[in-house]
């Protein structure tokens, strides 16, 4: 059980400071925190809490616009040094339904594979590439959903190990953010 940002029961996992480095799931006694805004057709606000409450499993909690969002990670697989990781996602989100999504990352390479939807399933594939050269990470993405192919690119500026400015700019949609660890 958490109190604040302490975990009780056990000592908080570390929290790497590169996003390189960082496990699929927010470790245990670790929340973070993400606010921005996401700009395409509709611009919209949007908020995220996750949250680590086990080794392995994080919880989080977040709205976009004004659709209510809620889901759960579970860490199946970390190995170290190499930051391999496999998780698998549930998730709910007031516009697009329930989801279903597995995780898979090596090192820098991250692949997603996931099923949505309402009242037809939509299900989609993506793959990203994060390199890290100082508190500069940038990365690139490309996927499929809803028939559709999508892609990103972003960077992330690590300004210490809990503050980080996250942007991105695809086809159809922009992402401006910042994140917070605490």
């Amino acid at each position: 059980m958490i109190v604040g940002s302490v975990a009780l029961g056990g000592e908080r996992a570390p929290l790497p400071a590169l996003p390189v480095e960082r496990p699929l799931a927010v470790p245990r006694g670790w929340s973070l925190l993400a606010a921005g805004a996401r700009f395409g057709a509709v611009d919209r606000p949007f908020a995220e809490i996750r949250y680590g409450v086990l080794p392995r499993i994080e919880l989080d909690l977040g709205v976009d616009g004004l659709d209510p969002e809620l889901g759960a990670r579970f860490q199946v697989l970390r190995r170290d040094p190499s930051n391999s990781s496999v998780a698998v996602d549930l998730r709910w989100d007031g516009d697009l339904g329930a989801g279903l999504v597995a995780a898979r990352r090596l090192g820098p390479l991250l692949g997603t594979v996931g099923l949505s939807g309402t009242s037809a399933l939509h299900w989609g594939t993506s793959g990203s590439l994060l390199l890290q050269a100082g508190p500069l990470a940038p990365w690139a993405s490309v996927g499929w959903r809803g028939g559709q192919v999508r892609g990103a690119l972003g960077l992330v500026v690590q300004l210490s190990r809990g503050f980080a400015v996250h942007g991105a700019l695809g086809r159809k949609r922009s992402t401006a953010s910042v994140e917070i660890a605490f």
